[in-house]
């Protein structure tokens, strides 16, 4: 092997480890929003850095969502297969947990942005 093409392949592996930083950190939490929807409608927004319970209460059962330390996972379902309860923690943009039994959704949104207006000229 030559210098120059070592000089290439650690060019190669240094990139592959920034690319691969860059993927781990994801999103900021600082702005990111727990998203939570029941039946395809809006149920809340929280900050995923404050602490918090949320108790989820619909006509199709019971959920409870944690968000701790910017993580974010359910702790109590009624439902019959409880899978979202062992779904893993999430923590960053475009997770989500699923409660088929419940139609809830628990996602992140990296932040929150409203509905913007297009001018068409």
């Amino acid at each position: 092997m030559k210098k120059a093409d070592v000089l290439l392949l650690l060019i190669f592996v240094a990139a592959a480890g920034v690319l691969y930083g860059v993927i781990r950190l994801g999103v900021q939490k600082e702005g990111a929003e727990v998203v939570v929807t029941v039946d395809g409608s809006l149920y809340g927004r929280y900050h995923i850095m404050e602490n918090q319970k949320i108790e989820i209460e619909s006509a199709y059962g019971s959920n409870q969502v944690i968000i701790q330390d910017g993580v974010v996972w359910v702790a109590k379902a009624d439902c019959k297969d409880k899978l979202c309860k062992k779904h893993v923690p999430i923590s960053k943009a475009g997770e989500s947990i699923i409660c088929l039994p419940h139609k809830t959704i628990v996602s992140i949104e990296a932040e929150h942005s409203e509905q913007k207006e297009f001018d068409n000229q």
